[in-house]
């Protein structure tokens, strides 16, 4: 099996997946898929509506874990410079020389969503960080199109109650943040 075809079957499975998958389903699919790339302990935070807490999201059947903050975790400096950040992590990895702990951002254009992160044996190249960039922006393209098909992923962003009259302007108004080659626009 080639390295290619690892990065192209989780991709590609990921993306079949993706056509009747349900939003509460997101973390599952995303953990099964990213295994063909050695990615392992996948978790998925989405960042609340005021930018200061990135919210986990529960796998199916699984209680919801705690929030980190935005300025003052390893994840929420992936959010906020728009880098990956990559930690070492104690232990002997199948190889025998440890494991690398991955903070990605979730990246809708210039939109922020949150962070994944992710587990690797070793020290990860270019190669296995640009999968893991792959697996970002599929995992960022469907939280977009998957919201509105349930509340989930909503009420995983929001601190606080909204009242049905701030739900519906809220669901009209344009991203936070929009870009193009030409324009910028937050």
């Amino acid at each position: 099996m080639t390295e290619e075809s690892a990065g192209e079957r989780m991709l590609f499975g990921l993306l079949a997946a993706s056509h009747q998958l349900h939003p509460d389903e997101l973390l599952d699919v995303v953990r099964r898929h990213a295994v063909e790339i050695g990615a392992s302990d996948v978790e998925i935070y989405l960042v609340d509506h005021e930018q200061r807490m990135l919210v986990p999201m529960p796998a199916r059947h699984q209680e919801q874990g705690s929030p980190l903050g935005v300025d003052d975790s390893r994840p929420g400096l992936a959010f906020r410079t728009e880098e990956t950040i990559v930690d070492p992590v104690d232990g002997d990895g199948a190889d025998g020389s440890g494991s690398s702990r991955l903070w990605l951002p979730l990246l809708d254009g210039a939109e922020r969503l949150g962070v994944v992160g992710l587990t690797v044996a070793g020290s990860p190249d270019q190669l296995l960080i640009a999968r893991c960039h792959a697996v970002a922006t599929v995992i960022a393209e469907l939280v977009i199109t998957k919201s509105p098909y349930n509340d989930g992923l909503a009420n995983l962003r929001r601190s606080r109650r909204m009242s049905l009259s701030a739900e519906m302007r809220w669901d009209t108004l344009p991203p936070l943040t929009w870009t193009s080659e030409r324009v910028a626009i937050s």
